[in-house]
């Protein structure tokens, strides 16, 4: 896509007038189909925003505002019906799966043939089947400027992509993580290295991987997991499994690509400079969340501005729309952690809280995301540095791997002395001093000291993110209390681990269950966590398999999350928009769990190398019981 069609597709899609009058019309219940709506032959972005400058809307003398049926007349002149939302799953024509997705085998996953248990050998290749549905092929832009890519906000991209489902009909950056896990479980890794070469692809045209292959995404990120992508998908350090050989290849070539996403991953809008909590004379550079917009998410349009309606003052709607986009940077979009009332509301662990809450979408008019030094981000930002050091490694690139090596000490020294709380075993994210950032001048934030008013209150399973990344040695005494710490701390549900105690009716908290968050903290606890962080890992993943299986006999569908009170609950709920179905992270953490602690001959822990010793364990989960298994 050139630099003229992305500047038009931003200016229409993105921000504006025309954008603004579609989505007070409500054309579409959700806001995001309209920005997915592409624009109709033969007309490309100029053509539409020229028309919408002469469109009629003069009465008289009077300039008026156009009508709802007006902004309905245009739309239908110049923009598509509206984007498809397939329900995945059904019957699959394997010529046409095999067409896009060459690797998938219709017959399902071979581990799947070590399964004991029929119903789960069943349930493997049930979602093994769903890959196809999922499948986009290739998006690239011929020199013809008349091709529809021109149309749509679609990036380009030059491999098959799996996308999560439903309304999430693209490319995104944190899901390909746990997606490609599971492409490799069924065997399909040329499909996930074709995950990793798209990344790649829109690192080298943007400088950075954006929150999804859109261009209203290209203003913020997501959890920085593409050095562990390619890591998994080369077959470096062990974090897939399967014993494959090293793709030399693909590391080599990804390597100046993560070094560019480094840089803009330590960006001076994103590093703060923070003192130690053990000792105040020292300061260390650790980083946050932070979306380069001040206006609402073209996206969500209609909920951001609902947020911001009690509020007069043109600053403090600019303030809100950062926070709320940085939040959605953050993945976590939303729950009580950004929120000024966050740590209210918490289910005491050993109880349980009933029924369904609907989140005020007012509460998010006290968020402060970039006030926050999330633990987990800056865990992910451990494991990446960590990451790209392997593969240099792998590749015989001393001087990058030491220089990534460098980069993952000082994070992890920094994780020790500022986030990990002593007391209750755990990393926490820190909440910074008010700081007046309206100002969007870049200046040297990285070197002024920022003040803070200490740990956020609450629980949330993302305070676990560093144990994964390896934050603490394996076996360690920190590692063992991290164990005993997530046993105790009443986010271990029948059904997973809750996103946190707050019952708010926000998404990303509780009862909610997540499969990354899930997977994270299982392999942590598994890598690091000693004897008892296998056992808590396998039973927690067996809860999450059973209860994945039986969501799935019961609805016919994979879900994006489920409900953590129950083995047997299903999906969960909440957030800004409806349940979502697929799912791409979902399926690929259940094939991966079911590789790993339920195949025959499976081995230990998946052994990972991040900079300290490293430990294993040895399992045979399949004689573990049905049911609810509470620790």
């Amino acid at each position: 896509m050139n630099e003229a069609s992305l500047v038009g597709l931003t200016d229409l899609y993105c921000t504006g007038e025309l954008l603004a009058a579609v989505q007070r019309a409500g054309i579409w219940s959700d806001s995001k189909d309209f920005v997915d709506t592409p624009i109709k032959p033969p007309h490309v972005s100029g053509d539409v925003l020229l028309a919408w400058r002469r469109y009629p809307r003069d009465e008289g003398n009077d300039i008026r505002e156009r009508t709802d049926d007006e902004v309905r007349a245009f739309v239908a002149r110049y923009f598509e019906a509206g984007p498809a939302r397939p329900v995945e799953g059904g019957e699959v024509d394997v010529d046409d799966a095999r067409a896009t997705l060459p690797d998938w085998d219709p017959d399902g996953p071979a581990f799947a043939n070590d399964l004991a248990d029929p119903k789960l050998r069943d349930f493997a290749r049930r979602v093994h089947a769903l890959w196809p549905s999922l499948a986009r092929p290739p998006w690239t832009d011929p020199p013809a400027t008349d091709h529809p890519g021109w149309r749509s906000t679609l990036l380009p991209l030059p491999r098959a992509a799996i996308v999560p489902g439903e309304r999430f009909r693209e490319t995104y950056y944190w899901d390909s993580y746990w997606t490609a896990l599971g492409l490799l479980a069924s065997g399909m890794r040329s499909t996930a290295a074709g995950l990793c070469e798209n990344m790649l692809s829109l690192v080298d045209a943007h400088g950075f991987m954006p929150n999804g292959a859109r261009v209203y995404y290209l203003n913020r990120s997501q959890p920085p997991v593409l050095a562990s992508t390619v890591a998994a998908v080369c077959g470096v350090g062990g974090t897939a499994g399967g014993g494959m050989e090293l793709d030399a290849a693909l590391a080599a070539r990804s390597l100046p690509t993560l070094a560019r996403e480094w840089e803009h991953l330590t960006g001076p809008r994103r590093t703060v400079r923070v003192r130690s909590r053990r000792d105040p004379t020292a300061t260390h550079a650790m980083y946050r969340y932070w979306a380069y917009t001040d206006e609402p998410r073209p996206e969500s349009w209609r909920e951001d501005v609902e947020v911001c309606a009690n509020c007069e003052s043109i600053d403090g709607k600019r303030r809100i729309y950062r926070d709320v986009a940085s939040a959605a940077e953050s993945g976590h979009d939303f729950g009580s952690r950004w929120l000024a009332t966050a740590g209210e509301n918490e289910v005491a662990p050993g109880e349980t809280s009933a029924g369904e809450r609907r989140a005020d979408p007012a509460s998010l008019a006290s968020i402060r995301t970039t006030r926050i030094v999330p633990a987990d981000l800056n865990g992910f930002m451990l494991r990446y540095a960590a990451d790209v050091a392997a593969i240099a490694r792998a590749v015989n690139d001393d001087a990058t791997a030491a220089r990534f090596e460098s980069e993952a000490n000082r994070i992890r020294v920094a994780l020790r002395e500022v986030l990990w709380d002593e007391e209750t075993g755990r990393w926490r994210d820190l909440l910074l001093s008010d700081w007046d950032e309206d100002d969007w001048e870049e200046v040297p934030l990285v070197h002024a000291t920022r003040a803070d008013d200490g740990f956020i209150p609450g629980t949330r399973a993302s305070d676990w993110i560093p144990l994964w990344c390896g934050a603490v040695a394996a076996g360690s005494r920190e590692a063992i209390r991290a164990v005993d710490a997530l046993r105790t701390s009443g986010l271990v549900l029948p059904g997973g681990i809750a996103t946190s105690l707050a019952h708010t009716g926000h998404q990303w908290d509780y009862p909610n269950a997540w499969a990354p968050l899930v997977h994270a903290l299982c392999e942590g606890c598994d890598a690091f966590g000693g004897d008892a962080g296998g056992q808590l890992a396998r039973e927690v993943a067996t809860r999450w398999v059973r209860g994945n299986a039986t969501a799935l006999e019961r609805t016919g569908y994979m879900h994006e999350k489920y409900d953590a009170r129950n083995a047997q609950a299903g999906a969960g709920g909440g957030g800004e928009y409806s349940p979502q179905r697929g799912f791409g992270w979902s399926n690929g953490v259940a094939l991966h769990f079911l590789r790993r602690y339920f195949a025959s001959g499976a081995g230990g822990s998946e052994r990972r190398e991040v900079g300290h010793s490293e430990v294993g364990h040895s399992e045979s989960t399949h004689s573990l019981p049905d049911g609810v298994m509470r620790p």
